[in-house]
């Protein structure tokens, strides 16, 4: 397990007009490799300029229980993340952190998805297409989950997803 943190920055501009940029049909919610450490994603101010900009990495060099997880997040955690990954990027964010939370991954070795049928089982189907980046590959890995529940194969190549 990998302890995330998630940050909620508040959208600063010279005027009310600028907050607009950050509104969902105008600010996309993105994933974005950065000429930095890690690579980002955030989404719009969904709660309007005062429930800020959520923006967030994922570090997987942290391993963590969830009995030993820190839920706290630091100030110099926040001021880190806002001088390496906001202050540089969105010129239009300001320092103000209004609100944090705390999430944890899941990994497999190589962040890999495991979709495979258990090994002492042909009729229990293990999927976790977890390690952080799962959702975003949701649709078809449940198409795919489907088909083995109903099919007992799935016609996507599942060979690189089953168990070490």
């Amino acid at each position: 397990m990998r302890r995330q943190v998630l940050y909620w920055f508040r959208p600063e501009a010279a005027e009310p007009v600028d907050l607009q940029k950050f509104r969902p049909d105008r600010f996309p919610t993105f994933i974005w490799q950065l000429p930095a450490p890690q690579a980002i994603y955030g989404f719009p101010a969904v709660g309007g300029p005062e429930g800020g900009v959520k923006i967030a990495t994922e570090q997987y060099e942290t391993e963590t229980t969830a009995d030993t997880v820190d839920r706290s997040v630091s100030a110099e955690e926040t001021r880190h993340m806002y001088s390496t990954y906001v202050e540089p990027f969105f010129a239009d964010l300001g320092a103000t952190c209004l609100k944090t939370a705390v999430c944890l991954y899941t990994c497999v070795e190589r962040a890999r998805f495991i979709i495979d049928f258990h090994p002492e089982s042909e009729r229990v189907i293990v999927a976790s297409p977890c390690s952080g980046h799962g959702f975003k590959h949701s649709a078809a890995i449940g198409e795919a989950l489907a088909e083995l529940a109903v099919h007992g194969k799935s016609r996507f190549d599942l060979t690189s997803f089953r168990f070490p």
